[in-house]
């Protein structure tokens, strides 16, 4: 759980690193645009998330594989989640909370029993720009604005980047591949919400060629109470 708690940690750290970055080759537009991210998305004390894996996985505890997250998120440190996974050749779901440093989660055989995760707490990290994750990720290359696009009946920036597979090798507790990363954001033109992030290509060691993870951000600041099961 550990692997899998530090690797929602990266996605959702190099989504506000790339907010962050405004990198002087993106051009003024994107410069300003990725700025903009950056404050608004500081502001920003809950949301709720979605994350697909393609060709790729999480190793959620050894033998059991998570392809898909679904949850919501709370600053500073409260986090709910469920967590679809293979194992054994089977589709399991099991729910997820972290609350402040202690972490829960359901035996997947027994979904209406819970059990405490003796693991570092990883649900502050998640929407702390602040935060040691973001800070590592912020060296993203080659960011450019791709132009104007309509992602849910909203209008939305593109903007891609370049993350270099060794910034993200500690944190998915493996060996960087050479080179990089393709990352792709969508930042809402009305209100620079970041909405999509899109990260394709093999990362670490192990990854397909055409591994791909998307994280899909709604509900800004919807009331959320996300309570100990236990």
């Amino acid at each position: 759980m550990r692997a899998l708690g530090l690797r929602l940690a990266v996605v959702v750290g190099l989504l506000l690193a790339f907010a962050a970055c405004g990198e002087e080759e993106a051009g003024g537009d994107a410069a300003a645009i990725v700025q903009d991210a950056a404050a608004a998305m500081g502001e920003i004390t809950t949301v709720h998330f979605v994350l697909d894996l393609e060709y790729s996985t999480i190793e959620m505890i050894p033998g059991m594989q998570v392809t898909r997250v679904e949850g919501d998120v709370v600053r500073p440190d409260r986090m709910q989640a469920r967590m679809e996974a293979l194992a054994f050749g089977m589709l399991l779901s099991v729910d997820f909370r972290a609350i402040g440093a202690t972490q829960y989660v359901t035996n997947p055989v027994a979904p209406d029993q819970w059990q405490t995760l003796a693991t570092p707490a990883i649900a502050g990290a998640l929407l702390d720009p602040r935060d040691g994750v973001t800070a590592l990720l912020a060296d993203l290359t080659d960011s450019r604005l791709e132009g104007s696009e309509t992602l849910d009946d909203r209008a939305v920036w593109r903007i891609t980047a370049r993350a270099d597979n060794a910034l993200v090798a500690d944190f998915l507790q493996s060996e960087p591949l050479p080179g990089t990363t393709a990352v792709e954001v969508w930042i809402g033109e009305a209100d620079s919400l970041v909405y999509r992030v899109v990260l394709t290509g093999a990362t670490a060691a192990g990854d397909a060629e055409d591994a791909r993870r998307t994280i899909e951000f709604a509900d800004f600041e919807a009331p959320v109470e996300i309570v100990a099961p236990l």
